[in-house]
């Protein structure tokens, strides 16, 4: 035998024994390889890993839900704010309090009667007699294009310009 061995003082039953309880007997040690040692050291790291990672996942998790709520909270006080401004807004847009303005900080007054007085453009003509004659204005009326073809009708445009160009009168 070259285990170590001891003796154990209490009549404790384990499975597999086939001893009677109170009589004592003596339980071999079990010698545990180097590489079970390693493997259980990496096994408690690997665990204690996972547990440091699960802690800082709740960790930013609980951070992200708290600039979610700040969030939410700015974002509610700005919608409020929106909504006062819209209130304002139409308030200050009403037909009476236009109207009030009007009369009190500009000074304008209703009009009892309105009067309208149609306008038409009229030019004076002087002829050879010595006279003016006055004729409403003609109203100038766009070029006519020529062709069926765009190309064309640009053409004749841009040459009427040049044309109009030349006709001025410098002075």
């Amino acid at each position: 035998m070259n285990q170590a061995t001891a003796r154990v003082l209490h009549d404790q039953v384990q499975p597999g024994n086939t001893k009677k309880p109170g009589q004592l007997y003596v339980i071999r040690r079990r010698r545990v390889s180097r590489r079970r040692h390693r493997q259980l050291a990496f096994g408690a790291l690997l665990l204690l890993c996972c547990g440091v990672l699960i802690a800082v996942q709740y960790s930013s998790l609980a951070h992200a839900g708290k600039n979610v709520q700040e969030l939410r909270k700015s974002l509610e006080k700005e919608q409020k704010a929106i909504d006062y401004l819209h209130v304002e807004i139409n308030q200050l847009q009403s037909l009476e309090r236009i109207e009030q303005v009007a009369t009190t900080r500009l000074g304008m007054h209703h009009v009892q009667q309105a009067r309208s007085v149609p306008m038409q453009p009229r030019v004076t003509i002087p002829t050879l007699a010595g006279t003016t004659v006055t004729a409403p204005v003609m109203e100038e009326s766009q070029p006519p294009v020529v062709g069926a073809h765009p190309m064309v009708a640009s053409v004749t445009r841009f040459f009427s310009q040049v044309g109009a160009w030349f006709q001025q009168d410098p002075s």
